[in-house]
C-alpha cells in the first residue's frame, strides 16, 4: 500500500496524549507544557492536509527562522479490507527516511520510539539525540492492524531553519515516494534488490573503465582482460534479474 496516496494531516504541537488516551494507551513521554500551551491548536481547523510529497514542516507551518525546536503531530488514516494480505502475513511500515526525533504509533500501539529528550537550564525540553534514519522498516506486531479504518500517529521534533538559504530538510518528509505498508518479506527483498543493482553497476562501470585504459595503453593487455571480466560478469549476473 502506497502511503503517499492516503489521507495525511499535520498539526503544530503535540497531540499524542489526547489521541492515545482515547485509545486507552498510557502516555510514555514528557513534554514542555509551557511551549505546548502556546503552540498546540485547540480546534480541528488547525490540522493541515498534506497532499504532496516531499513536505517540509518549517515551510508548511511558516515557522520563524532561528526559533528553536518545534513539535509536529502527523496523522495518516487508511482502510484495510477483511481479505487483505496485511492481516494474514507479517507486515511492516516502510519509510525511506524519517527524522529528526520521533515516535510512531499505529492504532494507539507504540511501534517505535526514537525520541530522546533533555531539559535545558532554562526549563525548555529539547532532543538529546538528533538523527535522521534512512530505509526505516517498522515491523507491525500481529493484531495491531485491523479491518476497516487504521490510524498512524507520528510525533516529530525538529529545529527551525537557520536562514532562508540553510533549510532544515530533515524536519519533515523529504522523499517524494517510498512510504508504504507491505509484507515484511517484500520489503526485505526490495532492499536487497537495490544492493545488487548497485553492485552490478559498480562491476559495469569499472569494466568500462579498464577497457578505456586499454584503449589508450594497448600494450597493457591485463587492462583489457580485467575490464572484459568485470563487464561480462555484470551482464551475466544481472541478466536473470532483468
Amino acid at each position: 500500500m502506497d502511503l503517499t496516496h492516503v489521507e495525511w494531516k499535520a498539526s503544530l504541537g503535540n497531540h499524542l496524549k489526547n489521541k492515545l488516551e482515547k485509545s486507552n494507551v498510557s502516555n510514555s513521554f514528557s513534554k514542555n507544557k509551557k511551549g505546548n500551551k502556546e503552540k498546540e491548536p485547540k480546534t480541528p481547523e488547525n490540522w493541515k492536509s498534506i497532499s504532496d510529497f516531499p513536505v517540509g514542516f518549517n515551510s508548511l507551518f511558516e515557522i520563524p527562522e532561528r526559533s528553536g525546536f518545534h513539535e509536529v503531530t502527523v496523522k495518516a488514516e487508511f482502510s484495510i479490507n477483511s481479505d487483505s494480505v496485511f492481516l494474514k502475513l507479517p507486515t511492516a511500515i516502510y519509510f525511506p527516511s524519517v527524522g529528526e526525533s520521533w515516535e510512531l504509533y499505529l492504532n494507539g500501539f507504540l511501534i517505535r520510539k526514537e525520541k530522546f529528550l533533555k531539559q535545558t537550564d532554562g526549563g525548555d525540553v529539547t532532543p538529546s539525540i538528533r538523527r535522521s534514519l534512512r530505509s526505516v522498516t517498522l515491523p507491525i506486531p500481529f493484531g495491531v492492524l485491523k479491518q476497516g479504518k487504521n490510524t498512524i500517529l507520528l510525533c516529530i521534533i525538529g529545529e527551525s531553519d537557520q536562514t532562508p538559504y540553510i533549510q532544515n530538510d530533515h524536519f519533515g518528509f523529504y522523499n517524494a515516494s517510498g512510504y508504504k505498508i507491505s509484507p515484511l518479506q517484500g520489503i526485505y527483498q526490495s532492499s536487497s534488490e537495490y544492493f545488487y543493482v548497485f553492485l552490478y553497476a559498480t562491476y559495469f562501470i569499472f569494466g568500462v573503465y579498464y577497457i578505456f585504459f586499454y584503449a589508450i595503453r594497448k600494450r597493457d593487455l591485463y587492462y583489457l582482460y580485467f575490464g572484459l571480466f568485470l563487464f561480462i560478469s555484470s551482464v551475466y549476473f544481472f541478466r536473470p534479474r532483468i
